[in-house]
């Protein structure tokens, strides 16, 4: 979903960020939301998926969102791989890429190293 922000004139995205914790997984009361031991992805099963929306108001990012028609609560999946909002974004202002790692782990270690727990790496070597 994107967000028109008309004060500041722009659009702002509201994707799943993929939390390291994500709030909606244990919030969900039907156990229907997982992490991806693979990708790092929160997934979300929406067989089992009541709508209660107990996900939606724990996630501090708006970034789940009810859908009425099925009587679910969604989040960007990221298509599959193929995000559909970079695919047909009309002025081309989005894009995706492939981290590494996931990137749960990247903002871990970024933290980490923000606070002082990790080395700083400068040209692949740590300092």
């Amino acid at each position: 979903r994107v967000w028109r922000d008309a004060r500041a004139a722009r659009s702002v995205p509201s994707a799943c960020r993929h939390c390291v914790d994500p709030p909606c997984l244990v919030s969900c009361l039907m156990n229907v939301i997982e992490r991806d031991p693979g990708t790092g992805l929160v997934r979300r099963r929406l067989e089992g998926c009541i709508g209660c929306r107990a996900c939606m108001v724990a996630c501090p990012f708006e970034a789940a969102f009810y859908d009425s028609g099925a009587d679910v609560v969604v989040s960007c999946d990221l298509c599959g791989g193929d995000p559909q909002c970079v695919r047909y974004c009309p002025s081309g202002a989005l894009a995706y890429e492939e981290p590494d790692a996931p990137a749960w782990e990247t903002r871990l270690a970024r933290a980490r190293q923000e606070a002082g727990t990790e080395p700083r790496q400068e040209r692949g070597r740590a300092v």
